[in-house]
């Protein structure tokens, strides 16, 4: 039978297996051809891994969600943070990124997800192109690296919520929604719907998003938008704000079609272009706080 290459991962798992042993765990050492995984038999309490996850969600607030448009659907989903957020509080488990292939034309990253608990991996991969477009005053360089970055941060992204159960992540973003509603309607109380309304629009602007693409992906009006409107909004200018996504991406221009590539399950992932992180604006609707 033929040899099939594959990295040696077996160190790393003696010595993730040595710390759990010295903790008082008992462990079993399984190895495929792609990853070593470590099955230990203390099992994780789901009632105390999402009543972490919230805890956490609610502080992340709107980093953890945000909204794009996908030819005439508008589709919501978690951003890095959220899957991030996720995999630290499920427990016994590691996220390994594999060698990237680089190809002419993309980089294409392969992650795995790895349940140290149940000794079970899961991998995906994401094609991140060397077109794809970065805005911004920056040499080609540091253009090539941000690409690099974001395909990295989406491939990670993409494999997370393919291994932590979606009623998690929804639960989550849930409350995640509920903290930022609680600043907004504080700041309503004070200043009413309109100025919230116009403070978004505001910040937006600042993205070159314009009244015009928030309410065609919207399908809705300014003097239309709600407070239900406006934390979905709160979502999309983190993301921004983060360079997670563009804002050709979140609000595409009238008659531009939105290229989604991976449209796993409710999840979603645009295979559109990022925004750049260097132009950070730091405008998050900070609305319970104001004066």
């Amino acid at each position: 039978m033929n040899e099939v290459q594959r990295q040696d991962k077996t160190g790393d798992a003696f010595n993730t297996a040595g710390a759990m042993i010295a903790a008082g765990a008992t462990v079993r050492q399984m190895q495929t051809t792609y990853a070593t995984a470590v099955a230990v038999q203390k099992e994780r309490n789901l009632t105390d891994v999402k009543k972490r996850c919230q805890e956490e969600a609610n502080l992340a607030g709107e980093s953890i969600y945000y909204g794009w448009s996908a030819g005439k659907d508008r589709i919501e989903g978690p951003s890095i943070k959220c899957a991030m957020i996720a995999l630290m509080n499920w427990g016994n488990s590691a996220l390994e990124m594999l060698p990237v292939q680089d190809t002419p034309t993309a980089y294409i990253f392969t992650a795995a997800a790895i349940d140290l608990e149940r000794g079970v991996t899961i991998m995906r991969q994401f094609r991140q192109s060397k077109n794809w477009q970065v805005y911004g005053k920056l040499d080609e360089f540091r253009k090539e690296d941000i690409r690099f970055q974001i395909g990295q941060s989406k491939a990670a992204r993409n494999v997370i919520l393919n291994f932590i159960p979606a009623w998690l992540i929804d639960a989550m973003i849930e409350q995640a929604k509920k903290g930022v509603r609680e600043k907004l309607e504080k700041y309503i109380e004070k200043n009413g719907l309109a100025a919230a309304r116009q403070y978004a629009l505001k910040v937006l602007a600042k993205h070159s998003v314009t009244q015009e693409r928030v309410e065609d992906r919207l399908n809705q009006k300014f003097g239309a938008w709600d407070i239900d409107t406006l934390v979905i909004l709160q979502g999309d200018i983190k993301a921004l704000d983060d360079g997670a996504e563009s804002a050709d991406t979140l609000f595409p221009l009238a008659g531009k079609e939105v290229d989604v590539t991976e449209p796993a399950s409710k999840i979603g992932e645009t295979d559109l272009t990022p925004g750049d992180p260097t132009t950070h604006q730091g405008h998050e609707l900070e609305l319970g706080d104001k004066k």
